[in-house]
């Protein structure tokens, strides 16, 4: 992804690329490499994922893993840098039990680019064409 892509974007690849190739693939196991180093505050990778955006993910995850591997899913904690990583941390541990908590996560109502912007959209697009000619996309 570009730098500075957020929520939006990563959620679009997702839906746009992860999931629907997950889906014709038909995992019997998904492992989902939990690493946060595109959270907002990370200092090095330069992306805005918020704990919100990282619960999101993890949904999809969840729902490609119930859809075609009769819910099997393990989840690997691998990276990232900060305090912040542990609001992404539990966001992720709620999309996975089901469960919710009373921790809010402390970038909501703060201004982060948000938004699927041109850039983005080019690099989703981008990477459909280079897998396309293997999968419906």
């Amino acid at each position: 992804m570009p730098a500075g892509a957020g929520d939006k974007a990563y959620i679009k690849a997702f839906e746009d690329i992860i999931i629907p190739i997950g889906m014709q693939y038909r995992p019997e196991l998904v492992v989902l490499i939990a690493g946060y180093a595109s959270h907002i505050f990370d200092p090095l990778c330069r992306q805005q994922i918020t704990a919100t955006g990282y619960k999101k993910l993890v949904e999809l995850a969840r729902g490609l893993a119930d859809a075609c591997a009769k819910g099997r899913l393990v989840a690997l904690l691998e990276g990232g840098k900060g305090n912040y990583m542990s609001f992404c941390i539990l966001k992720s541990i709620e999309a996975l039990s089901g469960e919710s908590t009373e921790v809010k996560d402390p970038t909501a109502g703060l201004i982060v680019r948000n938004h699927l912007t041109h850039d983005q959209q080019a690099a989703i697009d981008a990477v459909k064409a280079v897998l396309s000619p293997y999968w419906k996309l």
